[in-house]
């Protein structure tokens, strides 16, 4: 039986057509561009807020621009299998025009003031304005969307099919009120949090939730129009992916997973904000391990916008730094989906062609030897959308230290345990909602880290944290230190006492049984005299009794406990010091048993797989300040790793990237040197076994 096509590797083609541009489309062209810039599937547009056929629904706006002599979308998706290119149908059911508005208001988003929400009402030229529709409301269920998608379905052979904005949207008009008075026995409440107003621009309106409603009413929303959509789409055609949205910040992930098929997530570089608000460069490396985490799903799509944000959507990103971003998707296990605005004969930077060919020529490089592969990281984040969580994760990224995620929400004994550290970000609701979890994991051997500033949850937990019952909030501290203690986390900064410290912290008091391993060296001045005279910047208090970081031994596991969030001093400030403590925090809990290790190199993501036979490296170089300009090759660059049992030594070859590499292998540590490493460089290591000598 052939294998399910989104089960397999895919390099996904969304040209995100323009209404006006529609005289030009050539079915024929666009097929065989998916072919030329070595794509296997194209995502296009087919209907919700346009059909891009001649739709008989009622209420489904036509395309004013089809051609009325021939079926544009029925000649392309036949001139995508003439190419064996597979077509995934797009439609968008969040919005309408709004001839369908004045025709039937009653679907329609409202504020409690009554209002809609509308999209484009300044623009100028000949466009009619969009109304967000309503998740419960008829368009966006029996009433258009779903005999659209019967209709696509029954007229054209698609080969999945993708909600664009499926998402729940704050909504105050008659039909929510009456769902939730039947689901929950009470009214729906009817402001905005924080008691505002809608925003003078009522485009972001939707951006705003609703104070007091219950926690569980988004989820709820979703599930139902999406399961219903789910039942009608599988009636009509049996067994076809519904592809949907995750989003990696504040969402229930479940919610997703149970009316999906496959997950995608889109990290949008965008340059628009300034640089100093740029996105994270670790975001598409974040959404494809997110995207993975139900284990029992396949790999997810990992979109990335061409453009620099969605008001320059016309212009393109630099080439290395879109190169970057879509080599990240294809190395963390994800299935590369590149999403363009228009096609070949209309996207005004034709360097976008040229990068997404060459990231789709390497991918196809080294998708054999990812399948099957499995995740090798020995850490395991639990994420829970916090600053501090950005912290950890692009510390360990810019240490090369091999972690994935799980989702707070998620969170069981049964996968941590696999890991042989844990880390718990602050900010998050562990110790209130998975305490005992924790608490086994430790037992069964894991090492966890775990930061808690928050009084009330530390001093409720405080026999599992090493510390005594009594604790306080410190505040927010500035122009203070860490002061080692011992030295268990020293490594590589024996040469320093103290270390920057700042932000909230508590204060609290170390159990016998636990050890101090750092200790607060409060503020020696305010930050008003920290600067002059220098005659005065003696530290007054040299040492104190209150710990940074208390360790001690649970069951078979150990606690590494934080009072503050050093998630969020990795965040703000990336310290080469802060990276060294990052890395000897996770050597203490891997007992100095790392697989994989290199010199830190910020910039650098290295991701490690286990393979049937041996190993799989990939190493994406991002070095540079961003956004990057171009590519700046690493040379020499080594790496060891530790070789398992049975295991006397390793051949090393370079799937992709400059071929030059030499091996040594001395006591279980393999070490690899590689003359050069461009954007994309990837190791097939395979193991030899020892051979037992017979007497």
């Amino acid at each position: 039986m052939e294998k399910q096509w989104w089960k397999t590797a895919s390099r996904v083609i969304q040209t995100n057509l323009q209404v006006m541009d529609t005289p030009r489309m050539s079915a024929e062209q666009l097929a065989q561009n998916v072919v030329e810039l070595e794509g296997n599937v194209l995502a296009v547009n087919v209907g919700g807020i346009y059909a891009w056929y001649q739709s008989e629904v009622l209420y489904h706006h036509i395309n004013e621009w089809l051609p009325k002599e021939r079926d544009l979308l029925g000649d392309i998706v036949r001139e995508c299998r003439k190419r064996r290119v597979k077509v995934i149908a797009r439609f968008d059911f969040s919005k309408a025009d709004d001839s369908v508005y004045l025709q039937k208001p009653q679907w329609f988003v409202r504020n409690p003031d009554g209002t809609p929400h509308a999209y484009g009402i300044g623009r100028t030229g000949p466009w009619s304005i969009l109304y967000s529709t309503c998740i419960n409301g008829g368009y966006r269920n029996y009433e258009v969307a779903v005999p659209v998608l019967k209709e696509a379905l029954k007229r054209y052979e698609f080969d999945g099919v993708f909600l664009n904005a499926p998402n729940y949207e704050p909504c105050f008009c008659e039909s929510c009120r009456k769902k939730y008075r039947q689901v929950f026995g009470e009214e729906l409440p009817m402001e905005w949090e924080n008691g505002k107003n809608i925003t003078t621009s009522p485009t972001f309106a939707h951006r705003k939730g609703i104070k007091g409603v219950r926690e569980e009413w988004e989820s709820l929303c979703y599930k139902d129009n999406i399961r219903l959509i789910r039942e009608n789409v599988q009636a009509v055609s049996p067994g076809i992916p519904l592809i949907l949205y995750f989003k990696t910040y504040g969402e229930d992930l479940d919610a997703r997973v149970s009316t999906a098929d496959v997950l995608c997530a889109e990290a949008q570089d965008i340059l628009s904000q300034g640089i100093e608000n740029i996105t994270p460069f670790w975001l598409p490396s974040l959404n494809a391990k997110y995207g993975s985490v139900p284990e029992h799903m396949p790999a997810p799509f990992g979109i990335i916008h061409s453009c620099p944000g969605m008001d320059w959507r016309h212009a393109g990103l630099p080439e290395a730094e879109y190169q970057s971003w879509m080599s990240r998707v294809a190395a963390n296990g994800a299935n590369l989906w590149h999403s363009l605005t228009g096609f070949k004969e209309t996207i005004g930077d034709q360097r976008l062609l040229r990068t997404i060919k060459a990231v789709n020529q390497d991918a196809v490089q080294v998708e054999m030897a990812m399948n099957g592969a499995k995740s090798a990281a020995q850490v395991l984040v639990v994420w829970n959308s916090t600053k501090s969580a950005e912290g950890w994760i692009g510390g360990l990224l810019n240490t090369q230290i091999q972690f994935d995620v799980e989702d707070e929400k998620r969170f069981s004994v049964q996968r941590a345990c696999r890991y042989q550290a844990v880390i718990v970000p602050s900010g998050g609701k562990m110790l209130e909602t998975k305490k005992r979890e924790l608490e086994e994991c430790v037992r069964r051997g894991v090492s966890l880290l775990i930061e808690e500033h928050r009084a009330s949850w530390a001093r409720e937990s405080h026999e599992f944290l090493g510390i005594e019952e009594e604790v306080q909030g410190g505040g927010e501290l500035k122009a203070a230190y860490w002061r080692f203690e011992t030295d268990s986390l020293q490594r590589n900064l024996e040469e320093t006492l103290l270390l920057p410290h700042q932000g909230e912290t508590l204060y609290c008091t170390v159990k016998e049984s636990s050890v101090t391993e750092a200790t607060l060296v409060p503020p020696f001045a305010p930050l008003d005299a920290v600067g002059a005279p220098p005659e005065r910047a003696s530290i007054p208090v040299q040492r104190t009794q209150l710990p940074l970081c208390v360790t001690h031994k649970e069951g078979d596991g150990a606690v590494l406990y934080l009072p503050f969030a050093f998630g969020c001093l990795l965040r703000e400030y990336g310290l080469p010091d802060d990276l060294r403590l990052l890395e000897n925090m996770i050597d203490w809990a891997l007992k100095d048993s790392r697989v994989f290790r290199m010199e830190p190199c910020p910039g650098l993501e290295a991701v490690l797989y286990q393979t049937q036979n041996g190993a799989l490296l990939h190493l994406i170089n991002s070095v540079g300040g961003r956004p990057l300009m171009k590519m700046v090759p690493l040379v020499d660059v080594e790496f060891n790793l530790l070789l398992p049992p049975g295991v006397s030594g390793a051949d090393v070859k370079v799937l992709l990237g400059p071929k030059a590499v030499v091996v040594r292998n001395k006591e279980r540590i393999l070490t690899v040197s590689a003359a050069r490493v461009e954007t994309w460089s990837t190791f097939e290591i395979v193991w030899k076994k020892m051979v037992p000598i017979i007497g």
